[in-house]
């Protein structure tokens, strides 16, 4: 049972992390949410470190 928690955390992380980007208007390319599902909760920091689109459609 223990081993659902790294698991859960995973991808609570990764829906954190996608709704972040979505706010701050970046583009999820298929790479950004390759990235997102193998970094994981390491993700988060990265996609803040990424700059927003100002090229907004």
């Amino acid at each position: 049972m223990s081993a659902y928690i790294p698991v859960a955390i995973w991808f609570v992380s990764a829906f954190i992390c996608l709704y972040i980007a979505r706010r701050r208007h970046l583009r999820l390319s298929f790479l950004r949410k390759l990235m997102v599902v193998l970094l994981g909760p390491i993700a988060i920091p990265v996609v803040m470190l990424i700059k927003t689109d100002t090229h907004q459609s």
